[in-house]
């Protein structure tokens, strides 16, 4: 069974999330139409409810982990081998695709790598959007690329402030 809960954000539009019970989260996307059905219907999963919490801090520009969040994710091997390096990337930072072919011994697999960043169903949680084009150009983003710029900006404005605090 999977479940759903959603909520409203006024860049990313509505940020829907998914949990097949008792396995983990196997969605975060993004949409501009309001999902159907009746919110006071929404999930009461705790998995859901703890994603929802850790992405309104993120989105208030907190950093948040998520990496204790259980996942219920599908692909390829090489998808999932993806995904899992993605994780590692700190919060304010990016890294090319290049970077993430080198991680996984295959330094030529760019391109595949932004095939498998691009299939990354949990947007924030495992973060596609820290990838980069090795020029350090934005490059793309399946829900578009002023969404991932406004999530780069984001981590990146947040951790200036942490550094002008701390000098």
């Amino acid at each position: 069974m999977v479940n759903q809960r959603y909520f409203h954000h006024p860049v990313l539009g509505y940020v829907v999330l998914r949990a097949v019970k008792d396995k983990g989260l196997c969605s975060v996307h993004f949409q501009e139409d309001k999902p159907p059905g009746n919110h006071a219907r929404q999930s009461a999963d705790p998995v859901l409810k703890q994603v929802e919490q850790r992405l309104l801090h993120y989105l208030n520009g907190e950093p948040v982990r998520f990496d204790d969040i259980p996942l219920h994710l599908e692909g390829t091997e090489f998808q999932l081998q993806v995904w899992h390096v993605l994780q590692d990337i700190p919060w304010g930072e990016t890294r090319s695709y290049r970077w993430v072919a080198e991680q996984l011994g295959s330094p030529f697999a760019s391109r595949a790598v932004g095939q498998a960043n691009g299939q990354n169903p949990v947007a924030i949680v495992i973060p596609c959007h820290r990838i980069v084009q090795q020029n350090g150009q934005t490059g793309g983003y399946a829900f578009g690329s002023y969404k991932k710029q406004f999530l780069l900006n984001l981590e990146k404005h947040h951790q200036q402030l942490q550094l002008a605090f701390f000098t």
